[in-house]
């Protein structure tokens, strides 16, 4: 029996992790959107950015990681929605779509790191 309560926490540990992925991919798409967005602005030439590439890639990595930092605020949030989630499995729903607080705080860290994508790119853009 504990063969099964183990894996059943397994999957939840899991879908905590999936969901905090998800939260970090959203918004480092945002971020780059973003960025790039000030590339443009810039006029910025697609072989430039070639030239530069090694530069490009370790921005990329930077927004990445602070994309990291910054979800852990929605962490908790996604932990205590996962378990409500457990609570009723199977009949289960997504709560995460439908949660306001969620919503809200991801609206708000979209807003931040869109924000920070642009004034970094803003200071690294010349030096490019």
């Amino acid at each position: 029996m504990s063969e099964y309560l183990d894996l059943y926490e397994a999957i939840w540990v899991q879908a905590v992790e999936d969901d905090i992925n998800k939260a970090v991919k959203e918004l480092y798409e945002v971020a780059l959107k973003n960025a790039y967005e000030v590339l443009i602005e810039k006029r910025k030439t697609a072989f430039y950015i070639i030239k530069n590439i090694k530069r490009i890639e370790n921005f990329n990595s930077e927004l990445s990681e602070y994309c990291g930092i910054r979800a852990r605020d929605v962490e908790q949030r996604i932990k205590e929605l996962v378990y409500r989630e457990s609570q009723e499995w199977p009949e289960n729903k997504d709560y995460k779509i439908r949660d306001k607080e969620y919503n809200k705080i991801l609206t708000q860290l979209k807003e931040e790191v869109a924000e920070y994508a642009k004034e970094k790119m803003k200071r690294c853009w010349y030096k490019l």
